[in-house]
């Protein structure tokens, strides 16, 4: 139930939720007016993922439950090595930096393998000058990381939050 003063951003950092997350489940439209007595259906974060390289699948959890599953295509920019990942920034797209030819591709770029999302991941075997994220997949197949469509890009932003644990399984 909101409480006087309450906000939507308040009430996913409580639960460790994505706020769009919260938004959705409840139809709330921005800009995210809440009203106090006003019941909102919540759920404990945060999200986990899991990629599933042979199956080419992300797989989503909240703690040991089954949240949801979303086709992926693994790009020439992920480690070959299984690994742990931790969300560290959520972005309207991202510019693209082909480290093999040195070119750069503007987010706004049609041509940036990175669509229109970018989930930023940072792991132990993941350097500052690597860049390593789930992203929209454009059709380039040698570039990127972990790629999905643009609908599901969207969901995945909502759902994974900063901090939410991605477990790359080779």
């Amino acid at each position: 139930v909101v409480q006087e003063g309450e906000t939507l951003d308040q009430i996913a950092l409580k639960y460790k939720v994505p706020v769009d997350f919260l938004a959705r489940i409840n139809g709330v439209e921005a800009p995210y007016q809440l009203y106090p007595g006003e019941t909102l259906k919540v759920i404990k974060g945060p999200f986990r993922a899991e990629l599933n390289s042979d199956k080419a699948e992300i797989t989503v959890f909240l703690g040991r439950n089954y949240a949801g599953r979303f086709p992926a295509r693994i790009g020439a920019d992920l480690p070959a090595t299984a690994g742990e990942y931790e969300v560290v920034a959520k972005e309207p797209g991202r510019e693209y930096f082909d480290r093999r030819t040195g070119m750069r591709v503007y987010r706004d770029d049609p041509s940036n393998p990175y669509g229109d999302y970018w989930i930023g991941l940072r792991g132990e075997q993941v350097t500052a000058a690597h860049n390593v994220g789930i992203h929209v997949d454009t059709g380039s197949p040698d570039s990127g990381c972990i790629a999905v469509s643009q609908p599901d890009a969207a969901d995945l932003n909502a759902i994974l939050s900063i901090g939410s644990r991605i477990t790359v399984r080779r």
